[in-house]
Parts: C-alpha cells; structure tokens; sequence
C-alpha cells in the first residue's frame, strides 16, 4: 500500500473555505442506543441502514485483530454512528463505518495528507503528529458519502510513523471486509 503527498493550491484554499466543520449532508437519523451488553443496538425493521447494512465495526475490528493481543472492541461512537476502539499495552486503535461522509471529507492538514490506496481500493491518509487527534488515520473509500476510517495512535510512544504502520496493517486486514458499491 502506497500513500503519495497531496497538497495542491486549490486544496490548500477548499480547506481554508471549509475549516474544520464536520457537518454532515443528508437525511438525519436517531443515534442508535447501546444495550448494557456494549452492543448496538439493530435498526428498526425497513430503517434505511446505509451502505454498511447490518455491519457492525466491533465485529471487522475484532476479526482484524485476533490473535494480535488486543483487547475486545468497545463500541465508539464519537467518531461515527457505528464505530470501535481496541487497544493494547501502549496502542489504540479504532474502525468507523461512516455512511454520511466520503474519503474526500477527510479533514486535516494538507500537508500531511496522502492519497493512495488500500488492496486497489482509493483511499487518504492523514498523519497527526500533535494533539488533539494524535495518530494516524487511512480512510478508504465506499462509496461516494461513505467510508470506513481507520486510526492508530501510541499512548507511550508518540511516533506517528509507526502509528501509520499500524493504521495501515489495520486498513489492509479490514479492506476486503467492505462493501463494494
């Protein structure tokens, strides 16, 4: 998997236009409860669920995981409606399924964003090398408004390098478990 540096004049001035909003295009739904189980909870019969369907993060991350010494996935929805985080003795990592936003609406610095792809599918990385959001992120494309993100980031040891290492074994593991649309 290869990432190249994206940072063209018109980037650098979309990114200024937009700044950082996270607003989202479409039709709004009720954020999904979390059972005392820690799982969510499944739409309402004929709820539109998106190009994810019935698929739920925690069941992907934990399948890319295992046997890797992580702990369970936790459901994680402050990244998306339908996201997990795992972690282990000096790393987390997270998987959103975000069916509102595109590979395109990945936000951050445009110079230290890369465009490539994950097992052919196209994808951006973006690296963080600073609070708030330290780490590093590879969101890989499902369809026009949706993605699934991956992010990595080290407690004990702050190199974003590395955390791209890890958010790309991740993606990889993760990217044949996708969607095709």
């Amino acid at each position: 998997m290869k990432f190249r540096k994206t940072c063209t004049v018109f980037s650098i001035a979309l990114l200024v236009l937009s700044g950082c909003s996270e607003s989202r295009e479409g039709n709004p739904r009720p954020v999904p409860s979390v059972e005392s189980s820690g799982s969510v909870e499944s739409p309402a019969p004929g709820t539109d669920v998106g190009v994810f369907g019935d698929t739920k993060a925690c069941d992907l991350l934990n399948q890319a995981l295992q046997g890797q010494g992580y702990n369970a996935g936790e459901v994680s929805n402050s990244g998306s409606l339908n996201g997990c985080q795992a972690s282990k003795s000096g790393i987390a990592v997270r998987l959103d399924l975000d069916d509102q936003q595109g590979v395109d609406e990945l936000r951050g610095d445009p110079s230290q964003m890369y465009e490539g792809d994950v097992n052919g599918r196209r994808a951006k990385q973006l690296k963080r090398p600073s609070s708030p959001g330290a780490g590093c992120y590879v969101a890989m494309e499902v369809g026009a408004k949706a993605r699934a993100m991956v992010l990595a980031g080290f407690g004990t040891n702050p190199s974003v390098d590395e955390a791209c290492v890890e958010a790309e074994k991740l993606a990889a593991a993760v990217e044949p478990q996708l969607p095709r649309v």
